[in-house]
């Protein structure tokens, strides 16, 4: 006999349940962003890995002082069957936001490539090294 239950029977066991609470069977997909964040030159950079996106699933947003990642794909299977046992689709889903103080959005670039994004904006005033030569008398 064959289970039916996308479950393994060591799910079935007492205690197991809490231990595999935050598991993909509970929350398939939904997970966070990986990113690095380092200076370059006069900029700031955000390095984010979306493995398994596409350009067109990803979207930056920024709202004040919040710089959004999220991306989103949806594995639609339409082949369609009366004699399947049992048929799965996934969504996958993830977000992150980035909180920079005095971000200007239209300073942002953009390039996304296999996998992964790249956000290059000029560095905060705050960030940037403060070198004032005094006058010597």
């Amino acid at each position: 006999m064959f289970e039916l239950t996308p479950y393994s029977r060591s799910r079935m066991l007492p205690g197991s349940w809490l231990r595999d609470f935050f598991t993909d069977d509970f929350f398939g997909g939904l997970s966070t962003i990986k990113a690095d964040i380092f200076a370059e030159g006069d900029n700031l950079v955000i390095e984010a890995e979306l493995p398994g996106f596409n350009k067109d699933d990803v979207k930056v947003k920024v709202n004040d002082k919040q710089l959004t990642i999220s991306a989103q794909r949806k594995d639609a299977n339409e082949e369609r069957s009366e004699d399947y046992i049992r048929r799965e689709r996934s969504v996958s889903q993830v977000c992150r936001t980035f909180i920079v103080e005095n971000l200007d959005a239209d300073q942002i670039q953009a390039k996304f490539e296999n996998g992964l994004l790249r956000l290059t904006m000029p560095k905060p005033q705050e960030l940037q090294p403060k070198v004032k030569e005094i006058h010597i008398k």
